[in-house]
């Protein structure tokens, strides 16, 4: 059952650790309600993270570094802003996409070319693995993601926080670090595969002892990196949730900009 809020839209000034309405009251001060200094819980605190105060390479790559190693800090720091939180989804998922399925899909023929596997495997199994990879990567993540950033909002109302459209998809952007962290870790498996598979494998017989260690030790990592993958992608949101139940932003100086957007329509 939804919670009843008390604020009258998605930009009403809240103190950020309780939720209580600090609108209009003198920013030196502190929240009636936990205490917690006014200016800690107004936007202008909120800088960006290094993508967000100026796209590039070099400030995306800090960006997915400082979520990985920092991430509670990146929640605190960054901006509730739509148009650079779907730009940097948008790199994000491009290259968690782009870098480890060509690799994996030659990882996969070599596998089957090099490896001795019975007649069904290389008919069904090997193809099937085909089919999987690419769609795994193009389909399962994004729908992962956006199904995750749906349970935010729900989960959100139902607590009685406020968490609208743009911030779970500002969390989501910023934790999809983990599928790509998850993605690098499968290129490197399956590039470790594939390199003394193609240079010694033979099509017509099994591997050498030293071989086959090889690339037994592969599918551990393999394992590692999904598992890492999801588990900090599950973890950062969660600790979005609650580091950012009641984030504010600037409010929109038009109203057409929807300054007036009821948090239940945004949710």
């Amino acid at each position: 059952m939804r919670t009843k809020t008390s604020w009258d839209d998605e930009y009403t000034l809240l103190c950020e650790n309780c939720g209580y309405v600090i609108e209009g009251l003198d920013p030196a001060g502190n929240c009636p309600e936990c205490g917690k200094t006014i200016a800690e819980s107004l936007p202008e605190r909120r800088v960006g993270t290094p993508w967000q105060q100026s796209p590039g390479v070099w400030s995306l790559v800090r960006t997915w570094w400082m979520t990985l190693r920092h991430p509670l800090r990146t929640l605190d720091v960054m901006r509730i802003d739509g148009h650079q939180r779907k730009s940097l989804w948008d790199w994000t998922i491009t290259l968690i996409i782009l870098l480890p399925v060509p690799v994996c899909l030659f990882g996969i023929f070599e596998l089957g070319q090099g490896m001795q596997l019975n007649q069904g495997i290389r008919t069904h199994g090997v193809p099937g693995a085909w089919t999987f990879t690419p769609g795994y990567f193009f389909v399962m993540i994004p729908v992962l993601t956006a199904t995750e950033a749906l349970g935010l909002r729900v989960i959100a109302r139902q607590r009685g926080f406020r968490v609208p459209r743009d911030i779970s998809k500002t969390i989501t952007a910023h934790g999809a670090v983990g599928w790509l962290a998850m993605s690098t870790g499968l290129t490197l498996s399956f590039i470790y595969i594939a390199i003394p598979i193609a240079l010694h494998g033979n099509p017509d017989g099994a591997f050498d002892s030293r071989l086959r260690g090889l690339i037994m030790w592969a599918w551990p990592m393999i394992g590692f990196s999904f598992l890492f993958g999801f588990l900090f992608f599950e973890t950062f949101a969660y600790l979005g949730l609650r580091r950012c139940k009641f984030a504010n932003r600037v409010r929109p100086e038009s109203p057409s900009q929807g300054a007036t957007t009821r948090v239940e329509d945004a949710q």
